[in-house]
């Protein structure tokens, strides 16, 4: 029997006003959503296919109910680039 996640249940939809009306170079330009996860609304995801480096906000992982306590390798060392002109810390 297959175990489906708890998430799993509820559909991605995308439907013609996400779309926009024209658009050229369509590879050249990042995908920004504004999707709800567990009854959250989180704005601004960027999606651009192609990053190594995937970053959510601790504050968004606990409103939707994941425990990522056990997941996190401490470091002290900032992100930079990612915060307009400010280092940004990850938890420690």
């Amino acid at each position: 029997m297959p175990k489906y996640l708890n998430w799993s249940e509820h559909p991605i939809q995308f439907s013609k006003k996400d779309q926009w009306t024209s658009m050229t170079n369509a590879n050249h330009y990042p995908l920004i959503l504004g999707p709800t996860i567990a009854d959250t609304i989180v704005p601004k995801v960027l999606i651009n296919g192609g990053t190594g480096l995937n970053i959510i906000f601790a504050d968004t992982l606990k409103k939707i109910g994941l425990d990522f306590t056990s997941l996190l390798t401490p470091t002290d060392v900032p992100f930079y680039g990612i915060v307009p002109g400010k280092a940004a810390m990850p938890l420690r």
